[in-house]
């Protein structure tokens, strides 16, 4: 058996091979049809594949009837390097720092008032602090490394990757690709920088299964494929789940494949400079399916403040972020249908077409959410909020005029409690936001034609 070696794939973070976890052990997969309801001495990682934990081979030997196949569970250790501390932290960053954000044309995605809008984003990490930036997008997560909900983060890595997706656009610090996201932070790393297959599994099966997350940002990896792993990665592109997984920091060393980044069914990202240059650590191979900027990228500090970080960790939450926004924008768009958007919009770079230094090119939010947009006669945005009043943007994409009703309608304890309509008449391209005098989670919006019939959304 290969072992198999996780890691967290910041270029500040190296990971190295260490001792096996919990001293050891073994994932085990039992069969479909083994009728086996006490799994005496196995610990239980995942439900959905039927994936326990095993300290040792003679507690394999013991069920071994009902076992389709075992692997060695694996640790891996994280070792900080030098990253960029800002310490002094002051109004906003956006224009003088956070070049990747106008790289990527996030701006485009927000003129169309869509910002990943309550789409719960997963990120399997090292936890995530109460950051000012970020606490109001942060929902419960889990510690798997002692189970409790304490998810503070020790290390920093989920921290910074946290904020690349989620940090708000509340007029200090930086702000997110997707500013108005849940991110369930899943704790799998702590201060040594250690975690093993036997808390990755249960922390993905529970992202997938008991907190409905639509989005699982990993930036971690392994050279080595895990059958369990591609289990799972399985399971959630069955759900809908969109899978984006950082393509590795070995580019100059080591060009090997990395997992789950290379799987048919995850979204393997790269790295590029400022330049749009593929950055010297960032894997060149058929894993990369997009890229994003990587190299630098100021985001939220664990110890508070902001820092800048480079790794393909970097990369990958621009792509999730995103993820976020696509699904904001169409709540039913599937695995496939985000990796057709990815590949229609990016920026083509390197040989044409799709090639192993940069994947498809490099991610263009403005494009993609353009495509998003204008597949609809009428294009509405997602519910926004802004502390005293509810809008959404309409825009006219069809050929004749858009005559229409606005309609916004508020529910206060199952009943109807007020009702406001506003009658729209938009020419080809036009948009206009429209408002709903009231800050409410119990407000829904719809517009229809004038003879009421058919519902536009």
């Amino acid at each position: 058996m290969h072992k198999k070696v996780f890691f967290l794939t910041a270029l500040c973070f190296f990971i190295s091979l260490s001792a096996y976890a919990k001293n050891g052990g073994y994932i085990v997969k039992l069969k479909e049809d083994a009728h086996f309801d006490n799994a005496e001495g196995l610990e239980i990682l995942s439900e959905t594949c039927r994936l326990y934990f095993a300290e040792t081979l003679s507690d394999i030997e013991n069920i071994k009837e009902f076992v389709e196949f075992y692997e060695k569970n694996s640790e891996i250790e994280l070792e900080e390097e030098t990253v960029n501390v800002m310490t002094e932290p002051s109004d906003p960053y956006y224009a003088s720092h956070q070049t990747g954000l106008k790289m990527v044309n996030a701006q485009g995605a927000w003129n169309l008032e869509a910002y990943g809008n309550d789409v719960r984003v997963a990120v399997i990490d090292s936890g995530c602090n109460p950051h000012t930036d970020i606490i109001n997008n942060l929902v419960e997560g889990k510690n798997y490394l002692d189970g409790s909900n304490d998810v503070t983060d020790e290390h920093g890595h989920g921290t910074n990757v946290c904020g690349i997706i989620a940090a708000e656009m509340n007029g200090i610090g930086v702000t997110g690709i997707a500013p108005k996201v849940k991110i369930v932070p899943l704790k799998c790393f702590g201060a040594n920088g250690k975690a093993g297959m036997d808390v990755i599994i249960p922390a993905f099966e529970e992202a997938i299964n008991n907190f409905n997350c639509q989005v699982i940002n990993m930036s971690l990896g392994t050279t080595k494929s895990s059958e369990s792993l591609e289990m799972l990665i399985e399971s959630a592109y069955q759900k809908g789940i969109i899978v984006v997984a950082a393509a590795g920091n070995m580019g100059n060393e080591d060009n090997s494949l990395n997992y789950p980044a290379a799987y048919d069914k995850v979204i393997g990202v790269g790295s590029v400079n400022s330049s749009k240059i593929r950055s010297d650590f960032s894997q060149h191979n058929e894993a990369v399916f997009v890229t994003a900027p990587g190299e630098g990228v100021v985001s939220t500090y664990y110890r508070g403040g902001y820092a800048a970080y480079s790794g393909t960790s970097q990369a990958t939450p621009f792509v999730s972020g995103f993820a976020a926004i696509a699904l904001s924008m169409d709540k039913d768009i599937t695995v496939n249908g985000f990796m057709d958007l990815l590949k229609d919009s990016s920026e083509d770079l390197g040989a044409e077409g799709w090639d192993e230094e940069y994947g498809y090119g490099l991610m263009n939010a403005d494009a993609a959410a353009e495509l998003l947009a204008s597949k609809k006669n009428a294009y509405v945005s997602p519910l926004n909020d802004n502390g005293s009043e509810t809008y959404v943007y309409i825009r006219n994409n069809s050929e004749t005029q858009l005559n229409a009703l606005s309609i916004f309608a508020s529910y206060s304890e199952n009943a109807l409690s007020d009702v406001v309509k506003t009658s729209l008449k938009l020419d080809k391209n036009d948009g206009i936001i429209v408002n709903f005098p009231h800050s409410d989670e119990n407000i829904t919006h719809f517009l229809w034609n004038y003879n009421m019939t058919p519902v536009i959304r």
